[in-house]
């Protein structure tokens, strides 16, 4: 679909895919085309994700569910500006050393990325547009910062949108998780299997420790984690 096409799209879906038309105009070296799949996978399984989440803790935090699920697909749009050889590793969780560090520009360059799509002549006349991507932008910029270890980025870029500090945080922190929770589903020799989802995730998100208890204390996330992983463990 041509940029002409995307633009009378309604809605939040005409975004992903002149997202990903855009990103590759812009870093053309990138040779996974267009985004590789299991980047592809793990954007879906967040947003799977994310809706759910979202919805429970702050019911959308005013957002609609086409803009939560436009914000969990497009999370990860800027691992374009990450060396391929890089991003397969880290897809087949096979890091070398160097390569952790390699990958965490990719949250400054969804932002980076996001910032030049908003700013295109094409996107001038259309407000509406831009804001999902400053939304976007905002949020996803944000979810690596509770990190059990070396949350970053270190310095947070400017926040574009409106929306309240409490529900960016709320957002935020719930796009953590269901980054965290997609994560579970690759399979590496990171994580051993048959290990529970739920006390994995605290694990790895201690920084949201009361929040993932408040979400197994009323039931919601242990129902979540069993439509995703089978028996509650991973596999």
């Amino acid at each position: 679909m041509g940029i002409e096409g995307i633009m009378v799209v309604s809605g939040a879906d005409f975004v992903s895919e002149v997202c990903e038309v855009k990103a590759l105009e812009f870093h053309p070296a990138h040779d996974i085309q267009p985004i590789d799949r299991y980047t592809q996978n793990h954007s879906s399984d967040v947003t799977a994700l994310y809706v759910p989440i979202a919805e429970h803790n702050g019911n959308g935090y005013g957002l609609s569910v086409g803009t939560l699920k436009f914000i969990g697909n497009i999370h990860d749009i800027g691992k374009v500006t990450i060396p391929p050889e890089v991003l397969n590793r880290s897809n087949k969780g096979e890091f070398i050393s160097g390569d952790m560090e390699a990958m965490r520009p990719h949250v400054i360059g969804t932002y980076d990325t996001l910032k030049r799509i908003s700013e295109d002549p094409d996107f001038v006349s259309y407000p509406a547009k831009r804001e999902l991507l400053d939304i976007a932008m905002d949020v996803s910029s944000g979810h690596h910062r509770y990190e059990k270890e070396n949350p970053y980025p270190e310095r947070m870029p400017k926040r574009r949108s409106n929306i309240p500090r409490g529900d960016m945080k709320g957002l935020r922190e719930d796009l953590a998780i269901a980054d965290c929770l997609s994560g579970f589903k690759r399979k590496n020799g990171r994580i051993k299997k048959g290990t529970d989802v739920i006390e994995t995730l605290i694990e790895y998100r201690p920084k949201l420790k009361r929040k993932i208890e408040k979400m197994v204390s009323d039931g919601f996330l242990q129902g979540l984690v069993n439509e995703h992983f089978e028996g509650g463990v991973i596999g």
